[in-house]
C-alpha cells in the first residue's frame, strides 16, 4: 500500500516487524497467558536446543524469534535468548549477539545462566576492543560465580578481570558501573584487587600461563626519580618505617613515600635546603629518623617535623663522612669512613654536644678500623663489616672487640659492603669482590657462594635482606641474587623478570614488599606474594 503524499509514515519493512509491534503493544495481555503459553515455549526452545546441537545455527535463531514474538513473558525466555546469542555469536554476528545476550541478563535472576551470559558477553566486548564494557561484564559474571559457588570459575573470571584492567583500560579507570563497586579505581589498582583474588590452584594448565604472565606486570612498582621528588636516581639508602619508606640518594638527598598512599610527603620545614645531600645511613626510632651522608650526622624529629644537623664527634672541627647507623636502646652507633665506630646516649646526642660521643676503640689493637661500611645487631653483639680489615664483632655486654678470624679464620674478606642476619643465628657477610659468605652459627661452618661457581650473578655484592621466603642479594652489575632456603636454590630476579637496572646498591623488606634502590633507576618495590608465580620458576642465578 503506497503513501500519501507527503506523508512521512512507512509501513513496517516486514510482517515480523509489524508482529513484534503489535506484540509489545498487546504485552499485559501476553504475559497473563504466560502460563498457558509455556508448554509451546518450551517445545520451540526444545527444537532450537536440537538445531544448536546439530550447528543449524540459523534455524536456531528463526526458532528462538518465533518463541520471543509468541511468548514474550514465558519462563524460557532467558534461556532462548541466550541460545540465541550463543547461535549469533557462532554466525559471527557480534552486533546480534550482543543485543541478544544482553537481553538475556536483564531476562534472568538464575545465576548459572547469569555466569554463561554475562561471560560469553565480555568475551565479545573484549573481541570489540569495547574493554570498558568487557570489564563490567566480567564482574558481573564474578558476583554469580561467587554465590554459586563455583571457585575454579571465580579464579579464571578474577584472571581475565585482572588482564582486562591492565592492558586495556585507560589509565583514568572504566567510566561504565562496576558489579563489584571498583569503576572508581585506576587501571592497575583495579587489576591488582582481581588479581589478588584469583586462587591459583583453582586454574587451568593454559591459565597459570597467564597468571604468570600477569605476575610479572603486577609484582612491580616502579618509583623513578621524579616521582619521588628527587633530582639523583641513583639509590644509596633505604629504611621502612611503619608505612613510610625513606629514600636516601648518593647526591640528591632525600624523601620520604607513604607506601599506601603512594604520595610522597614533603618536609615541613626547610625543604631540600635542610634534607641530608649524600646519603649513605638511614634507621628510625619511635620518635627521630637518623640519616648518615657524607656531611655528616642529621637527625629529623617526626613529632615538628625539621631537621638538624649534629656536630662532628669528639673535638672533631670538620664534618664526619657517616657510613652506617643503628640504634640499640638508647644508644646510637655510628659508623664512619676514616674516624672508626663511635657510640652515644640518644638524649645527649639530640642535645647537640659533640661530647656526648664515646670512640669505641680498642687500644692497640687497630679494631674495629678506620674505614667501616656497615653495621648490624645481633646475638648480643654488633657485627661491623670494614673496608681493609673484615668483619670485626663488639660483645655488647663487655664491650670486646675481635676479628671474625677468632670465630673462624675461613672469612677472609677485607672489603666487607654488608652483614645481614639469616635463618636460625646465621649470618651472611656480603663483599665487593669476592662474593657471598654465609656462616653457620650453631656448627661454626662457613660456606662461600660466588659467581664462577654459578651460585650468584656477581661477586661485587653490595648488600641483603631476609623475608620470610627467601635471602636477596643486591649486586652491582649483576642484579638480584635469590636464595631461596627451604630448597637451598640459587637464581636471579633481572631485567627479563622486570628490574629495571643490573645495579643494585641497597635492599629493603616491609610488609610483604621488597624495595631495591637502584643506581640510576631509583627503587623498584617487588609484592612477594604477587610475584610468586614468576619467582618460583626463576632459572639458575647466571
Amino acid at each position: 500500500m503506497a503513501a500519501r503524499p507527503g506523508s512521512v509514515a512507512r509501513w513496517p519493512y516486514s510482517a515480523a516487524r509489524f508482529a513484534l509491534a503489535i506484540s509489545v503493544l498487546l504485552l499485559p495481555s501476553v504475559a497473563a497467558r504466560a502460563q498457558e503459553a509455556s508448554p509451546r515455549a518450551a517445545a520451540l526452545l526444545a527444537d532450537a536446543e536440537r538445531h544448536y546441537a546439530a550447528g543449524n545455527h540459523d534455524e536456531v535463531i528463526e526458532q528462538l524469534r518465533t518463541l520471543r514474538l509468541r511468548h514474550p513473558a514465558a519462563p524460557e525466555l532467558p534461556h532462548a535468548l541466550l541460545l540465541a546469542g550463543r547461535s549469533a555469536v557462532a554466525l559471527d554476528n557480534g552486533y546480534q549477539a550482543r543485543y541478544l545476550l544482553g537481553r538475556a541478563l536483564e531476562a534472568t535472576v538464575d545465576l548459572e545462566l547469569t555466569l554463561e551470559a554475562a561471560t560469553l558477553l565480555a568475551t565479545l566486548l573484549a573481541e570489540q576492543r569495547d574493554f570498558c564494557a568487557a570489564l563490567t561484564h566480567l564482574e558481573q559474571a564474578i558476583a554469580a560465580a561467587a554465590r554459586l559457588p563455583r571457585p575454579d570459575q571465580a579464579a579464571a573470571l578474577h584472571l581475565r578481570a585482572s588482564s582486562t584492567s591492565l592492558r586495556h583500560i585507560p589509565s583514568g579507570g572504566c567510566a561504565a558501573a562496576s558489579a563489584l563497586g571498583l569503576h572508581d579505581l585506576p587501571a592497575k589498582e583495579r587489576a591488582v584487587w582481581h588479581y589478588d583474588r584469583v586462587r591459583a590452584d583453582a586454574l587451568a594448565a593454559a591459565e597459570r600461563a597467564v597468571h604468570k604472565e600477569l605476575a610479572r606486570s603486577l609484582m612491580w612498582t616502579l618509583l623513578p626519580a621524579q616521582s619521588l621528588g628527587l633530582v639523583d636516581g641513583s639509590v644509596s639508602a633505604l629504611a621502612t618505617d611503619r608505612d613510610d619508606l625513606w629514600v636516601g640518594t648518593w647526591n640528591g638527598g632525600l624523601a620520604r613515600y607513604a607506601t599506601p598512599s603512594r604520595r610522597v610527603l614533603p618536609f615541613d620545614e626547610g625543604g631540600a635546603a635542610m634534607a641530608p645531600l649524600s646519603v649513605r645511613s638511614i634507621t628510625a626510632t619511635n620518635r627521630h629518623v637518623f640519616v648518615g651522608t657524607l656531611q655528616g650526622l642529621n637527625v629529623y624529629s617526626k613529632a615538628s617535623g625539621r631537621w638538624r644537623e649534629l656536630p662532628p664527634f669528639g673535638d672533631a672541627t670538620t664534618a664526619d663522612r657517616i657510613s652506617a647507623v643503628v640504634a640499640s636502646g638508647d644508644e646510637l652507633y655510628v659508623a664512619t669512613l676514616g674516624r672508626g665506630l663511635w657510640r652515644g646516649k640518644i638524649p645527649a646526642v639530640l642535645q647537640g654536644d659533640g661530647g656526648a660521643w664515646n670512640d669505641v676503640a680498642a687500644v692497640g689493637t687497630g679494631l674495629p678500623g678506620a674505614h667501616l661500611n656497615a653495621l648490624l645487631l645481633h646475638g648480643g653483639r654488633l657485627w661491623i663489616g670494614s673496608q681493609d680489615i673484615g668483619l670485626v664483632t663488639l660483645d655488647l655486654e663487655t664491650q670486646q672487640l675481635a676479628t671474625f678470624d677468632q670465630i673462624n679464620p675461613r672469612i677472609g674478606p677485607r672489603n666487607v659492603t654488608d652483614v645481614v642476619a639469616g635463618h636460625a643465628g646465621e649470618l651472611w657477610v656480603t663483599t665487593f669482590g669476592e662474593g657471598l659468605f654465609r656462616w653457620r652459627s650453631r656448627t661454626n661452618r662457613v660456606t662461600h657462594y660466588t659467581a664462577a661457581n654459578g651460585n650468584i650473578p656477581d661477586d661485587w655484592v653490595m648488600s641483603g635482606i631476609r623475608t620470610p621466603s627467601a635471602m636477596y642479594f643486591g649486586t652491582f652489575g649483576g642484579g638480584v641474587a635469590r636464595f631461596d632456603e627451604e630448597a637451598g636454590r640459587w637464581s636471579r630476579i633481572g631485567l627479563p623478570e622486570g628490574l629495571p637496572s643490573l645495579d643494585v646498591a641497597v635492599v629493603a623488606y616491609a610488609e610483604g614488599v621488597l624495595y631495591f634502590g637502584t643506581l640510576g633507576a631509583g627503587v623498584a618495590a617487588l609484592s612477594e606474594r604477587r610475584g610468586r608465580p614468576v619467582l618460583a620458576a626463576l632459572g639458575d642465578a647466571r
